[in-house]
Order: C-alpha cells, then structure tokens, then sequence
C-alpha cells in the first residue's frame, strides 16, 4: 500500500535548501488510502506530539460550525508548534465532515512538518 509511518499510508516531502541541505520535512497521511486505511488518520498527530513531548505545544483549535460538523461525535480542528532540539515541528489534524458531503468524504488527515530552526 506504499509509503506508511506509524501505521499509516503517508506521503513524504522532503524540502530542500539553496546549500543542498534538508530544510524541512513534511508527512501528511494519504487521502487517496482506502478508507478503512484512513479512518483514523487524525491520530498520527498525536503520535508524534508524544514523539516530541507533551509539554511546551502551542495549540490553537477550532470548534465545530455551520462549515464543519462532527463525525461520530469527534471534531478535531487543531493545530501545534513547538521548537525543540534545533527543530520547529508543526502538527496539524483535522477530523470533521462537510454538511453537504457523504460521510465516506470526510476530512481526516495529520499534517506534520518538521523544520531546522531558522530554515
């Protein structure tokens, strides 16, 4: 099923600097795997918050709204920086359905990038 990190199908960007350098790396869980592989996307995030620890996170979330509606009784809309070791590490996860949309096209991703500090 390609590429997976922390058991989920991900896709890799590595970003690179005009010194030839990894600048930046970002994983974000595939939204074209097959949604028993998907479902439960939104928790890759917090896999690795607790990677980089639980403490010094800035968080800012979002609640549901008119736009964005609970799936299951879960909403998640929520995103995290923190610097750590030399590294900015920014985590973003979603879980949520749009009201116009089938359930099966619900939003459910992590986004995580990890940067060098001062790239």
């Amino acid at each position: 099923e390609g590429t997976m990190v922390g058991g989920h199908p991900a896709i890799l960007t590595v970003m690179i600097d005009k010194d030839a350098r990894i600048a930046a790396l970002t994983i974000e869980t595939d939204p074209k795997a097959r949604l028993y592989l998907r479902k439960k996307a939104f928790m890759l995030g917090l896999q690795a918050k607790s990677r980089y620890g639980e403490d010094g996170w800035t968080c800012s979330e979002a609640k549901p709204g008119a736009d964005k509606q609970e799936v299951g009784g879960v909403f998640v809309d929520e995103k995290c920086t923190k610097t750590t070791d030399g590294r900015t590490v920014e985590i973003e996860r979603h879980l949520y359905r749009e009201p116009n949309k089938e359930l099966k096209d619900m939003t459910d991703e992590s986004r995580i990038t990890i940067r060098r500090a001062g790239s």
